[in-house]
């Protein structure tokens, strides 16, 4: 039974390294637990123009390594928003990751379980259009500073969220190997991967911890109490934006302090929802430059 043991453990440190190899790092050992009968097809396609990845079944990382002889030891894992329909891999992950390596920080790009968004692409636009609607005639009826009530999201949340609790475990696990500092590694997620981080933030225990974490547009918290160690915090949100109210930003930032913790918050005039990497010719352009210098004063960046 030693035996058996010991070499299923090495098995599963030999499919890590070769996946790490590869840059694709498989999250769990096995199918992810709580949706192991799940039968969907994973598919990437694009929506409005952007690199989309639906119906995850199997999550994963994606290590995006900087230049050899850069790595300072901090690590950023990313968590792209859509919806939890769809993740949008290049402004709310690739891309990000391209800016955390040129600075010396190893990216990993979460691939997080999603809810069903159809087999095919008509009922993928179908089901992303109704959400959109959901939230555009819940807003209408004056309800600006909340989201809609989602029977969907309530089910898939928890199964995002382990994925992003696992993800910093295996990550901290491997900080000796891949030459990562375990007490420097963060997150940051966008709209709904922003409530990954949340979560994550609300939910860990001491291997799962993150050290530092941004929320960018996130749909808030979930959990009613915030930890007493709970992570610094940073941010960002549009006061334009039609899809998730910038109030619930704002009440994080508040949550966050009234616990005891240091928050930053940045609330830029216009960029609307999911502007991510994009430039826009807003002010919320800006906010990869404040996180930047949030990140140096946090000393995840620059002079160590």
């Amino acid at each position: 039974m030693v035996r058996f043991a010991v070499a299923i453990h090495l098995s599963m440190l030999c499919a890590i390294g070769a996946a790490a190899q590869n840059n694709e790092i498989p999250l769990w050992p096995d199918k992810a637990p709580g949706s192991e009968k799940w039968l969907r097809q994973e598919v990437t396609t694009t929506y409005g123009g952007h690199a989309v990845v639906r119906n995850v079944v199997t999550p994963t990382l994606t290590k995006y390594a900087p230049a050899p002889g850069t790595a300072n030891g901090s690590a950023v894992i990313i968590c792209p928003g859509g919806g939890y329909l769809f993740l949008t891999m290049d402004s709310e992950g690739r891309e990000v990751a391209d800016w955390l390596t040129a600075r010396g920080v190893t990216a990993f790009v979460l691939k997080y379980r999603l809810s069903s968004s159809g087999g095919s692409e008509l009922a993928f636009k179908f089901n992303t259009l109704k959400f959109l609607v959901d939230v555009g005639m819940h807003s209408l009826f004056g309800k600006k500073d909340t989201l809609p009530s989602s029977n969907r999201i309530a089910a898939i949340r928890p199964l995002a969220a382990a994925d992003g609790l696992q993800a910093m475990k295996l990550v901290r696990e491997h900080a000796g190997a891949w030459g990562l500092d375990p007490h420097r590694i963060g997150m940051i997620g966008f709209s709904a991967g922003g409530a990954v981080v949340n979560d994550v933030a609300t939910g860990y225990d001491a291997a799962s911890r993150p050290n530092f974490i941004a929320s960018i547009y996130s749909i808030g918290l979930s959990a009613p109490t915030i930890p007493v160690d709970a992570p610094t915090l940073f941010l960002a949100a549009a006061n334009d934006d039609p899809i998730v109210p910038v109030q619930l930003s704002i009440d994080m930032d508040t949550q966050w302090r009234e616990a005891g913790h240091r928050s930053e918050l940045h609330i830029y005039d216009d960029g609307g929802h999911g502007f991510g990497m994009k430039k826009q010719q807003k002010t919320s352009d800006r906010w990869i430059d404040d996180y930047e210098h949030w990140l140096r004063l946090q000393r995840i960046i620059g002079a160590q």
